[in-house]
């Protein structure tokens, strides 16, 4: 089957379903040691979206490129290779990618469980959404697929990973400030739990929240 083309970046959401079987396709690469980066094996526990782009995303996606005899050089999205046509995002979520895929999927669940979504929700993650192999992300900032993703979905959520990686990352700064200029619903999670929730009302990364400074 070949795969889909969706040309608008801001529906190449990934549904709830699509992320977790993402994530046993992966911990099976790493249990079984295919996943090597500098000749070393990758573990699952050390796992983040770098390695998931540069080890998974581009070789897999240029295998099949190559064995479906597409035209062209590869450029597809992870989302056009595994959904049958455009994929609206409820929810963006904004993140640093050297953040254990772990600790993602973990706020993924607890994102999931808190709004009560299905597993056929799309959520909108760049690295899954935005071409490996170079995207078009126009002559303004309010014409990439960022704004645009975050026009679309009803709301951002900010991951603050272990490092608090995301709070140094400036694309994750301009996702939170377009966020509040359409007046979307902003959240923001630990891999612990939603801050402000029961389970997260103090610690390093709530304390390192409360410093940051976006403007």
């Amino acid at each position: 089957e070949l795969p889909s083309t969706i040309p608008r970046p801001e529906e190449r959401g990934i549904t709830v379903q699509q992320l977790r079987e993402l994530r046993l396709f992966l911990q099976r690469l790493c249990k079984t040691g295919l996943l090597r980066k500098d000749d070393k094996a990758i573990n699952w526990h050390m796992l983040n979206q770098y390695h998931i782009s540069e080890l998974v995303l581009v070789p897999v996606i240029s295998h099949l490129h190559f064995k479906q005899q597409l035209e062209g050089p590869p450029r597809r999205s992870w989302v056009e290779m595994v959904a049958a046509g455009p994929q609206k995002p409820q929810i963006l979520m904004s993140h640093s990618w050297g953040g254990y895929f772990r600790d993602f999927m973990a706020v993924i669940d607890k994102v999931v469980a808190d709004r009560g979504c299905s597993p056929l929700t799309p959520i909108w993650v760049c690295t899954f959404a935005n071409s490996q192999f170079g995207e078009n992300f126009g002559p303004t900032l309010e014409e990439s697929p960022f704004f645009r993703a975050i026009s679309v979905a009803e709301g951002t959520v900010l991951v603050v990973d272990r490092e608090a990686g995301s709070l140094t990352r400036i694309w994750c700064g301009l996702e939170l400030h377009f966020t509040d200029k359409l007046q979307k619903d902003l959240q923001v999670y630990t891999p612990s739990g939603r801050i402000g929730s029961q389970l997260v009302t103090s610690g390093p990364l709530v304390e390192a929240i409360a410093g940051w400074d976006v403007t």
